[in-house]
């Protein structure tokens, strides 16, 4: 039988990151296959989740009016900052103040696509002076993206809070998501594409956002804005883009929904003062275009068609996580058929990170996928491959055009982390390590520490620092730990050393003798950090293996302290500076404390790195090489598996790579994603 395709609609717990999934039948029509090829084409190229939320009714919301208005005004003084039209910030929460605020939208939108035909942005910034009072206030030097973001979500606050002000508003556990992808490109609508316009939505119905810019007939009408009316103002639906519109509500399609839209439709004397004609859904263009409705097996979870009833709350699972194009065999993986593409996070222990700052540029880069061990906890694709074909006449360049890019915004505090596989058993190792160094900025690398000692003392002195990483299976069956001890001594006269020791479970008091043989020996000054494994560790998207800890085994990992902090310091030999405090990236606790971040470890183990929902600047402070010299912007792949590669960067688009990008990762477990700047969003 041939597999179809199905969009997957991931929904997540963010307390608990438990997961739901929604699957939706794309329609046998023109528009629905464009826009799953045009929706599939984004995913995989660079992009950014440009809007993602799912909007709960009133009762089972978990925000309030009192939220709503507050995050409103919010938004309202951070846009007055720069923009040269201040909004008037609200007072309190009516239909007359929302309509307001979403007219100010409307206009700024107007404007900026003015702009941006003109291409304004272009050249401001080579004819306003930095100190000039034009280069303060929209439009300014250059594009304002704060300021831009700021009014997409003032348009996404003024529809969740019409949720608690519309008197018919449906009442009950459902709700709406809306999502869209950016870079975005509009395409036109046919007249044909109308015949699938729904104006009352079933359960379930997958339909196209309403991407132009100002409101249809439908939104008028709903809203009661009689000013947009009397002023001609309806703008039907011309173009669709990338953006969706998937309606969790309860049908409504009885002649009660009817009656209510003709009540409010003859309130604004709606026949009267135009040319629309009640009920001709088509015409009017009043509704959405529907391309998708829910599976069937999806929809038996979660409703109930009989009594027309929304069997889930909804508000449980208040973030959406994702969306997808997958095949329809995928469909049945439901349960615990689908916990295993979750990773479990520790238990955080109740301090929440508000946001990170970081001073460097970080070039994360996977050098092979061949290394001297096996570990089962790791995934094959990262060791039993062979070195990449790469020579260092190949790679000179592309690491030239790094430079380039990110010297613009961070000097030489450029940070390269080499790994794998095992990153020294790479052909252009020795050439790459002396050409950062020679440009003043700073690498290191994370290694099994299975090279001789000769290799070391060779190359280890142009490292910033060495992650070596202990890994009980192979160094205990294979009678490895001396040799990897005596090796951590060698490193620690040479670069800042990390011991990174996995902790195995099955080795567990192997492991922990080891430990404090690292402790009492004077010769070890390398810093001692305990590794919580993941049963998907290396950014797997398959259970691996299984891994468990116990209470006890867990209390030692969130407990542990790092005792060879106390030792007297033994200045280490290098061609490099020493790691400056300066340089370190800066976290913010919600509760106003702060710390520099020595380690990403302890914040992961700590269950502290939960930055779902975060505006991460990843790819604007980092870049991703893979081992087969893809290119993306950080470990996770957010914003794009595949932005180009070693052989073609020449014609990959860098500035892409400055817009900061909406987190979707339960978990962050990267330590060179870690330290990259983030912050809480509305």
């Amino acid at each position: 039988m041939k597999n179809e395709n199905k969009i997957r609609v991931t929904l997540v717990d963010p307390i608990n990151w438990e997961p739901l999934d929604l699957y939706f039948k794309i329609l046998d029509t023109d528009v629905a296959k464009q826009w799953t090829t045009h929706f599939t084409d984004l995913k995989q190229g660079a992009h950014y989740v440009r809007e993602s939320s799912l909007k709960t009714n009133r009762y089972a919301s978990s925000i309030s009016l009192d939220d709503c208005f507050n995050i409103l005004c919010k938004l309202v003084d951070s846009i007055n900052t720069f923009y040269d039209r201040p909004i008037t910030r609200p007072t309190e929460i009516t239909e007359d103040v929302l309509n307001y605020l979403h007219e100010c939208y409307e206009v700024y939108g107007v404007r900026a696509e003015e702009k941006l035909e003109e291409k304004y942005w272009d050249t401001a910034y080579l004819t306003i002076p930095e100190d000039s009072h034009l280069a303060k206030v929209w439009p300014g030097e250059t594009f304002n993206e704060n300021m831009h973001n700021d009014f997409v979500k003032l348009n996404e606050w003024i529809h969740k809070t019409e949720t608690f002000t519309s008197e018919g508003k449906i009442k009950g556990p459902g709700g709406v998501i809306t999502y869209s992808l950016s870079p975005r490109t509009d395409f036109p609508l046919k007249d044909a594409d109308f015949d699938n316009i729904e104006k009352y939505l079933d359960f379930g119905d997958f339909c196209l956002g309403y991407n132009t810019l100002g409101k249809n007939l439908e939104h008028i009408v709903l809203d009661g804005d009689q000013e947009a009316l009397n002023r001609n103002a309806i703008v039907p639906q011309t173009t669709w883009s990338s953006e969706a519109f998937i309606n969790l509500n309860r049908a409504m399609n009885n002649d009660r929904d009817v009656q209510d839209y003709k009540i409010k439709w003859d309130a604004l004397n709606v026949t009267k003062k135009t040319n629309f004609t009640f009920g001709d859904h088509k015409t009017n263009r009043e509704g959405y275009i529907k391309i998708a409705e829910l599976d069937e097996r999806s929809k038996v979870l979660v409703y109930d068609t009989i009594t027309n009833t929304v069997k889930l709350d909804f508000a449980k699972y208040s973030k959406v996580q994702n969306i997808e194009i997958v095949q329809d065999y995928q469909v049945n993986k439901f349960g615990d058929e689908r916990t295993p593409r979750w990773k479990p996070i520790p238990v955080n222990n109740g301090r929440i990170i508000e946001k990170i700052e970081s001073k460097e540029a970080i070039i994360t880069w996977i050098l092979n996928n061949v290394c001297t061990y096996s570990c089962r906890y790791c995934p094959p694709s990262l060791h039993n491959g062979t070195n990449p074909k790469y020579d260092w006449e190949e790679i000179e360049p592309f690491v030239d055009k790094i430079f380039q890019h990110y010297e613009k915004n961070f000097g030489s505090n450029i940070r390269f982390a080499l790994s794998g596989g095992e990153p020294t058993l790479s052909r252009f190792f020795p050439e790459l390590i002396r050409e950062v160094v020679k440009r003043g900025s700073s690498i290191g690398i994370t290694t099994n520490l299975t090279r001789s000692i000769r290799f070391i003392k060779n190359n280890f002195g142009y490292l910033q620092y060495a992650a070596c990483s202990f890994h009980p299976e192979m160094a205990f069956t294979r009678n490895d730990a001396d040799d990897f001890f005596e090796k951590i001594k060698v490193s620690c006269t040479y670069c800042n050393t990390t011991v990174r020791v996995m902790l195995d479970p099955k080795y567990w008091d192997l492991t922990l003798n080891f430990i404090d043989k690292l402790f009492t020996d004077d010769a070890v000054t390398a810093n001692v950090e305990v590794v919580f494994i993941q049963d998907q560790y290396g950014g797997s998207a398959q259970k691996i293996c299984d891994l468990s800890y116990t209470p006890e085994q867990i209390k030692y990992i969130n407990n542990f302290v790092n005792k060879n902090s106390t030792k007297k310091d033994k200045k280490p030999f290098s061609k490099l500076p020493r790691l400056k405090d300066d340089t370190r990236s800066d976290v913010f606790y919600t509760d106003g404390t702060s710390e520099k971040l020595i380690s990403p470890q302890p914040y992961i183990n700590k269950g502290e790195t939960r930055f779902f929902d975060y505006s991460c600047s990843i790819g604007k402070e980092s870049l991703f090489i893979n081992y087969d010299g893809t290119i993306r912007r950080a470990n996770c792949s957010e914003g794009g598996k595949n932005l180009g590669s070693i052989e073609e960067f020449e014609t990959m688009d860098w500035d892409s790579l400055g817009t900061p990008l909406r987190c979707t990762i339960g978990w962050c477990q990267c330590g060179a994603d870690v330290p990259i700047s983030k912050k809480i969003t509305y």
